[in-house]
């Protein structure tokens, strides 16, 4: 075998060995050296699926709460534009909901990297 055919095969078990890790996440190390029944897998699968549920439904909530944020925020706005003698109020409150909304994910993901673990 050549070192090339070597180097790949090494690559091919690293990704391989990655792959495995990703689907023992969570797993206990009992699981893993075999005391898993077919009766465990069926509840630990039933316990996956009710947290994917949950975390369905969290996520439909936040998601009526964003909408909802929003009106409230562009009525605001419409209010203090309008106050300060705006042209057309709405329209810039409109703006500004548009503009909130493309830079949240870049706010979101600086917030993420400093908060503290």
């Amino acid at each position: 075998m050549t070192m090339q055919e070597d180097n790949s095969l090494i690559l091919d078990q690293l990704e391989r060995l990655g792959t495995l890790e990703r689907v023992c996440e969570g797993l206990t190390q009992d699981h893993i050296e075999g005391g898993w029944t077919v009766r465990g897998i069926r509840v630990h699968c039933k316990a996956v699926e009710q947290e994917r549920d949950d975390l369905r439904s969290q996520l439909v909530e936040l998601e009526k709460f964003g909408e909802w944020w929003k009106e409230r925020m562009r009525t605001h706005l419409t209010i203090i534009y309008g106050a300060i003698g705006k042209s057309d109020p709405e329209g810039c409150a409109d703006q500004t909901v548009r503009l909130d909304e493309r830079l949240a994910p870049q706010i979101t993901a600086s917030y993420s990297s400093t908060k503290p673990q």
